[in-house]
């Protein structure tokens, strides 16, 4: 992993970065092709977080390689759906 950002873009589209994670070669380590990372401290102005939270599907995180500069994993994202009374995280 090189870096990995989110964009703002709707499934099928390409869009410039919309948040940098600041994520930087290294921090996601993978092993035999699986990894996780937890980054704390990313700055988010506040009229993106609220484009982001009334829009998810309509952004994308987008992970970046060497061998994969343009992105090599995408995820849309989506509204989580949540059983009422109990915590999602």
């Amino acid at each position: 992993m090189t870096d990995a950002h989110i964009h703002n873009g709707a499934a099928g589209s390409n869009a410039g970065v919309y948040v940098n994670t600041t994520l930087t070669s290294g921090e996601m380590p993978l092993t035999n092709g699986s990894g996780s990372v937890t980054k704390n401290g990313i700055n988010v102005p506040s009229d993106r977080a609220a484009a982001i939270l009334n829009n998810p599907a309509g952004h994308y995180f987008n992970v970046h390689t060497a061998l994969n500069p343009a992105g090599a994993i995408r995820g849309q994202f989506g509204a989580a759906v949540v059983s009422p009374g109990t915590d999602p995280y």
